[in-house]
């Protein structure tokens, strides 16, 4: 059962909000999105966590839904789909976020896919984060061009591990394989060093263990 809350202010949904986040990033483009015109479906639930809606006649979506630790964004604006999630539980604070986005230009479009995601401990050090690109190119006719040079997926992480910061990166080319590159590498005390990919992964594996079982959308 939903009950209508009336805010007067929208401070009040904000300070809600920091007592879950720390995190600067989702606090802002929550305030944002809750700030467009339009933005006043807002429900208190039975479970005791909160929501809001917003559908417009641009066909613009918002939805938000927040309760003790966890924050879920999911919003279609200017031509952008993205979903947040935010979480903090016993083993720290997770955090992804995902974009889709499409560019038409005259002759083609770009569609675009990227997804962030982070992880802090319980005292709010960052441990681990990633990006991920998938960039693909289609004709005028709504069709995949899968001779372009450019269609691509790129990825980067990196894992903060006893003081030292170790990172993957790779990009790779449909139709270019000749183009596709990965490094690994450690930097410590501002000095980098390339290592093998043995290296990284017995370096990382038991970071990786512990990591499996974070929720992604």
């Amino acid at each position: 059962m939903f009950c209508r809350v009336n805010l007067e202010e929208k401070t009040d949904i904000m300070k809600y909000i920091y007592s879950i986040s720390n995190d600067i990033m989702i606090n802002n483009l929550i305030e944002d999105l809750i700030n467009r015109d339009g933005v006043t479906n807002f429900f208190y639930n039975d479970d005791d966590s909160y929501n809001f809606s917003l559908v417009n006649y641009k066909d613009e979506k918002l939805f938000i839904f927040f309760r003790s630790g966890m924050i879920f964004v999911s919003n279609n604006f200017d031509g952008i789909r993205q979903q947040v999630l935010y979480q903090n539980d016993s083993d720290g604070i997770y955090l992804s976020i995902k974009n889709i986005s499409k560019i038409d230009s005259k002759d083609d479009s770009i569609d675009r896919k990227v997804f962030v995601e982070k992880r802090y401990d319980l005292d709010y050090n960052l441990v681990f984060e990633s990006k991920s690109i998938e960039t693909i190119y289609e004709n005028k006719y709504g069709e995949t061009d899968y001779n372009s040079d450019e269609n691509s997926y790129s990825y980067m992480a990196k894992y903060f591990i006893d003081g030292q910061e170790i990172r993957v990166n790779s990009v790779s080319y449909d139709s270019n394989p000749m183009k596709n590159d990965i490094k690994y590498s450690i930097y410590k005390n501002c000095n980098k060093v390339f290592i093998n990919e043995d290296e990284f992964n017995s370096l990382v594996s038991s970071f990786n263990k512990s990591f499996q079982k974070i929720n992604k959308l």
